[in-house]
């Protein structure tokens, strides 16, 4: 019996030895990703280009920001960069995260990097991330607007199509094809269902999309 209890005891101080090794592993992880986003570390690195070029070169890569600023307008990375006396400047993207309210502080940090030398951004998948979530708000935004025009709930976007009536099912589609940007809308009999102020309302739309260069085709 004492083996068995003394072979218990192992096991769990095993266990609790790993749990330890286990925090304190993530802890030293998630400390290096908090001092990294709070210090600037610059690395310079020499690359040979087999005599392609014939002068020597200066630029600066930053990258991986994700909205991070250092200073209150990033004067402090700004400052760095200006020291290394580039020729221009390379940015790799991630500046910002995929879920952001705005992009206004990498704008102001752009403005103010094309004062220090000529820029060049490539998108990372953040950014795109960024841009087809504003474009889908945006969208949306405009289709609860017509919806609230055509006095449709906004639970009506949730809607199977078997749930709508004729002139909900009419209103839907106005609705779609007037937030869509398309560049031609074909109208097959638009309108039977729908009530006078609502009629008018279509007529008035159609004729602003088709004044904006869409072309409308009413069957």
């Amino acid at each position: 019996m004492e083996g068995k209890r003394v072979g218990k005891f192992k096991m769990k101080d095993k266990k609790i030895v790993l749990l330890i090794i286990f925090f304190l592993v993530v802890s030293f992880f998630y400390y290096e990703i908090y001092i990294s986003y709070q210090n600037i570390q610059i690395n310079n690195y020499s690359i040979q280009t087999n005599n392609k070029i014939h002068s020597k070169i200066k630029f600066v890569v930053i990258g991986d920001l994700h909205n991070n600023k250092f200073g209150n307008e990033n004067e402090v990375l700004l400052y760095d960069i200006e020291n290394q006396k580039p020729e221009f400047i390379l940015i790799a993207g991630d500046m910002l995260n995929n879920d952001s309210s705005s992009s206004e502080s990498v704008v102001s940090l752009i403005k103010n990097l094309t004062k220090i030398a000529p820029v060049y951004y490539a998108l990372g998948n953040h950014e795109l991330d960024y841009i087809k979530n504003k474009d889908k708000k945006a969208k949306d935004e405009i289709v609860d607007n017509l919806f609230e025009k055509y006095n449709l709930d906004k639970k009506v976007k949730n809607y199977y199509p078997f749930q709508l009536s004729g002139g909900m099912a009419r209103k839907v589609l106005l609705c779609t094809a007037l937030a869509s940007n398309s560049k031609v809308i074909i109208a097959d009999e638009p309108t039977p269902g729908l009530d006078e102020e609502s009629l008018n309302e279509v007529l008035k739309d159609f004729r602003k999309v088709a004044d904006s260069g869409c072309s409308i085709l009413m069957i």
